[in-house]
């Protein structure tokens, strides 16, 4: 149980350095929990969504998309638990 607890604390301390580093990327990045939930995000998309890093786990991914859209976000979001990989074009 240990290793495991150190295990996922490396990790997380892994991702946190990648989004630091990709925060100078001009481009969107976001990381949730296998239900859609925003976990972290990096600058851009944080500005993109108006989401500030204390509000992070309190926000679902698919209030950010339009609604006639949501269906197939929510479709995506299954394939990808699934290991499908697709482009998935939605306005948010």
């Amino acid at each position: 149980a240990e290793a495991r607890r150190d295990g996922a604390a490396s990790a997380e301390r892994a991702l946190r350095e990648c989004l630091h580093l990709l925060d100078a990327v001009p481009v969107a990045l976001l990381v949730t929990d296998r239900h859609g939930r925003v976990q972290d995000a990096n600058a851009v998309a944080g500005r993109l969504l108006g989401l500030r890093p204390a509000r992070f786990g309190a926000t679902l991914l698919v209030r950010h998309v339009a609604l006639d859209e949501r269906p197939a976000f929510r479709l995506a979001l299954a394939d990808a638990l699934a290991g499908a990989r697709r482009d998935l074009p939605l306005r948010l």
